[in-house]
């Protein structure tokens, strides 16, 4: 069960935070719980109501007429006036992206405030209730984002920003395994050139991938090019990401050991693509800076 505040309330329902207060002390329409700040509290039955609310009164009637019956007569007014049944779907949608923004707040202030349990526990629950494709495209950038703010602020240490980071990775692994139980096989090679690891990158990459139904090995700071040209000969997978840094030279010592493969790579590099200029001379290598444009290509068939 969710426990909106007023004015995420407001944002999934329609209804202005005023109109609803106004509504409660006039009408005893709905009647929130409370927390021990005193701060209205609104569950997703709630939200419901409210948002029924809000469709019945633009269609003209009137709130005094609605606010004592219950939800299942509410649902059927709208039913008989509109002819349709009233769907929770786009509403489950506004719940999810209010939630996710909620949640980033959660954690941001809970962070600032030092109450570690609290950002952890409310990390736990984001990463359970977005989709893999919103955990990297949203979450993951996101977090990313809270932590280069803590790093440059000093807000905290280093030591608790790290392991923060690394609890992120652990929650994106833990999620992708469990999304990729009843994947077939294994199509692709996720590798981490990083000098210094980047957790978070990693992340977002391993979890694209998931959502793309990628089936993939991951592996940290590997820089045995005999090591992952064995695999690759017995793996035979078809793409080989690489999470790069372009001005660490074992990279380009890595890819150019690559190159000779059949085997399709894909570089994510954060840095400025400096790397691109080499990907012009190689066939079979093409080199992204964001996330997002990976997952752009990645819906294109995965085709070069």
């Amino acid at each position: 069960m969710g426990h909106y505040s007023i004015q995420a309330a407001a944002q999934i329902s329609g209804i202005s935070d005023a109109c609803i207060r106004a509504w409660e002390k006039r009408y005893n329409s709905i009647t929130p719980a409370r927390n021990e700040s005193n701060h209205r509290l609104y569950s997703d039955e709630d939200i419901e109501r409210l948002t029924l609310f809000n469709k019945l009164t633009n269609i003209g009637m009137r709130i005094s007429q609605l606010s004592s019956l219950d939800t299942e007569e509410l649902k059927k007014i709208y039913l008989s006036v509109t002819k349709e049944k009233f769907s929770d779907t786009e509403l489950f949608t506004k719940k999810s992206a209010v939630t996710f923004y909620q949640s980033l707040y959660i954690i941001e202030e809970s962070f600032n405030a030092k109450r570690f349990d609290v950002a952890y526990h409310e990390l736990k629950k984001v990463f359970e209730l977005n989709t893999p494709i919103d955990i990297s495209l949203k979450l993951i950038p996101a977090l990313d984002g809270l932590c280069q703010n803590w790093k440059e602020k000093k807000i905290t240490d280093a030591a608790q920003i790290d392991a923060f980071e690394r609890f992120i990775h652990i929650q994106a692994s833990q999620r992708a395994h469990r999304e990729k139980q009843n994947f077939r096989d294994i199509k692709s090679l996720s590798i981490s050139l990083e000098s210094n690891k980047n957790r978070i990158a990693d992340s977002g990459l391993e979890m694209l991938l998931t959502a793309h139904r990628m089936d993939n090995c991951l592996f940290s700071n590997e820089r045995s090019t005999d090591f992952l040209l064995v695999l690759i000969n017995i793996m035979k997978p078809k793409f080989i990401f690489l999470v790069a840094e372009h001005k660490d030279p074992e990279v380009i010592r890595v890819i150019e050991s690559l190159v000779d493969t059949t085997t399709k790579i894909i570089v994510f590099d954060q840095k400025l693509p400096l790397l691109k200029t080499k990907a012009d001379t190689i066939e079979n290598m093409k080199v992204f800076n964001s996330i997002f444009e990976i997952d752009k290509y990645l819906e294109n068939s995965l085709q070069f």
